[in-house]
């Protein structure tokens, strides 16, 4: 599932390190910084909305059922 993300956004995944690890680069620090709230809150909310349960057969079905339910987000986000 992450090699068909990182290939249709051309993006990557960047883990916050942990004290065991090395530390993140600068424009991962830069970008986590810039972008983790944003993504832990949407993240909540979908999880709120239920997203786990969704139960989907293939990729194809499960990114159809996370764009419902971003779009049914957006909607409630804007009223």
């Amino acid at each position: 599932m992450s090699a068909i993300i990182i290939r249709a956004t051309s993006g990557a995944f960047v883990p916050m390190h942990k004290d065991n690890m090395g530390p993140n680069a600068f424009a991962e620090r830069c970008g986590l910084r810039t972008f983790r709230l944003a993504i832990e809150t949407v993240n909540s909310q979908l999880a709120a909305m239920g997203i786990a349960r969704l139960h989907v057969r293939s990729v194809a079905g499960s990114e159809i059922k996370v764009h419902a339910s971003l779009l049914a987000l957006a909607c409630l986000n804007l009223a």
